[in-house]
């Protein structure tokens, strides 16, 4: 046994005799901790809340805290939480800029964590677990002219960054505004005049403004021209949009599509709850891709072209196979060759796509969805280039819009109108089936709880496709008087 060797058997065996070390605990937490047993540390040490408010204060701990913590335990500390909230105004009139740093940060906890825990519909539970019944309108009004004194004044911009942010914690503490009772003394003890000083100076109005934080990669990403990039993230949507697209087929394929059939499933969803009906298909809607199209449709005018144009993705199919050919893949193992399928883009797809989406506007999620979807709309039809591309009779695609059943009255008479998928086999510029799809939605979505939203957002898009064909003078094969008539059966 060599020396190094005896050196390694002391050290195991002085580890042994220790024992495991346990992680060391900040000063703040183990504060917090006594806190959150009732104790409190200030009784024998008259400098203790000017040493606390200059401790970093650790907010993931404190509103882990809370949320661990039980409304009856949360109302058992009701006098620590209150006078930690008077502490917490009292050091803001100190001068110093740390501890009113942490004292805003530490307050923007406690406002978030007692929120948390209170009932909704028992708004005076807030004042009264946070500063008491007893001192809440003059607690309330020394922080309101302090944090106006703090906007108003000479102070650090980080500063008064937090005090915008707790500011905009307070206002949106809850999601119902005549439920959030601190909202009152906002209302009695206004900083309204000092936020438009902010406004006024040129200065602090480029910190604080809506540019203050500008997000790089949103730079970025509009002025990106290079075409191999724009169409690798062209196909990255696109075949998310298809995966969707396929599943669903899939779905709605199995076992039969008939007329019948269909029509059963119409009579038997009358008497479905809403939640039943969400729940009919299990494949869900990947927003995020959603959110990075519209950035980039927003944003990128170079990406128009990528929008529009043929797409073929090597790694899968450009489109979704038709019903027919669904079938055969379901009920046969040889796959479908991709020169076999139509020509496609990412613009039909994500037509495809939000035709899914309109079919269930009873799930929130979907009706969310659908508003996105519609508002990428919007950014499409607003833009000449892509009106222009839209509208050219040279560039003709066949789009699958998947249609509902639904009744409708037509001169007195009940009509019930059936729509199939692929009802037309026709290929024809684009603001068709967009006009198509718009259309859809109107005459199919006359429920007692109108959506007004996506209403307002559909009528937008079709108003700006006429608009363009009214300035170019072209048109399009579609009847002109089914588009004329749907928003008349909205009255």
């Amino acid at each position: 046994m060599n020396l190094f060797d005896i050196y390694d058997l002391m050290n195991i065996t002085m580890a042994k005799v220790e024992g495991p070390k346990r992680p060391l605990k900040e000063k703040i937490v183990q504060i917090y901790e006594a806190f959150i047993q009732g104790e409190d540390p200030s009784l024998h040490n008259t400098n203790f809340w000017d040493e606390f408010f200059l401790l970093r204060p650790n907010l993931y701990f404190l509103e882990n805290q809370f949320e661990m913590m039980t409304y009856e335990e949360v109302s058992a500390l009701k006098e620590t939480i209150n006078n930690l909230f008077y502490q917490c105004v009292r050091i803001l009139k100190d001068g110093n800029q740390i501890r009113s740093m942490n004292a805003l940060q530490t307050l923007c906890a406690l406002v978030h964590g007692v929120y948390g825990k209170t009932h909704v519909d028992y708004g005076f539970d807030v004042i009264n677990l946070l500063i008491g019944f007893s001192s809440a309108e003059h607690l309330m009004q020394t922080l309101i002219e302090q944090l106006s004194h703090i906007l108003s004044h000479e102070y650090p911009p980080s500063l008064k960054c937090l005090v915008l942010k707790f500011l905009l914690i307070l206002v949106t503490a809850t999601e119902n505004v005549s439920q959030n009772t601190l909202l009152e003394y906002l209302m009695m003890n206004s900083a309204f005049e000092a936020i438009i000083q902010l406004l006024n100076d040129t200065n602090s109005r480029q910190y604080h403004g809506y540019d203050a934080a500008a997000n790089p990669y949103i730079v970025k990403l509009s002025i990106i021209d290079n075409e191999m990039s724009l169409n690798g993230f062209g196909q990255v949507v696109s075949q998310s949009l298809s995966d969707f697209n396929r599943k669903f087929c899939e779905e709605e394929l199995e076992p039969h599509y008939n007329f019948f059939s269909s029509l059963t499933t119409f009579i038997e969803n009358m008497f479905v709850s809403e939640e039943r009906e969400s729940d009919k298909h299990s494949i869900r809607a990947n927003n995020a891709v959603l959110l990075a199209l519209y950035e980039v449709v927003h944003l990128n005018r170079n990406f128009l072209i990528t929008l529009t144009h043929c797409q073929v993705d090597a790694s899968g199919s450009s489109a979704s196979p038709s019903p027919s050919e669904l079938i055969d893949v379901k009920h046969s193992s040889v796959a479908i060759v991709e020169t076999e399928l139509p020509p496609s883009n990412l613009l039909v797809t994500f037509l495809e796509f939000s035709s899914i989406i309109m079919l269930n506007t009873k799930d929130e999620s979907n009706v969310n969805t659908c508003k996105l979807c519609f508002i990428i709309l919007t950014c499409i039809t607003e833009d000449q280039y892509a009106n222009s591309i839209i509208h050219d009779v040279n560039l003709v695609y066949n789009v699958q819009l998947h249609r509902m059943l639904f009744f409708f009255l037509i001169q007195s008479r009940c009509v019930i109108e059936k729509f199939v998928h692929n009802r037309s086999n026709s290929y024809q510029p684009l603001a068709c089936p967009m006009l198509d799809l718009m259309v859809e939605f109107i005459l199919s979505h006359m429920t007692k709880s109108l959506p007004f939203e996506l209403y307002h957002l559909c009528l937008g898009v079709i108003h700006r496709i006429l608009c363009y064909q009214k300035e170019r003078t072209c048109s399009v094969t579609l009847s002109v008087e089914r588009v004329m008539d749907s928003p008349y059966h909205i009255d």
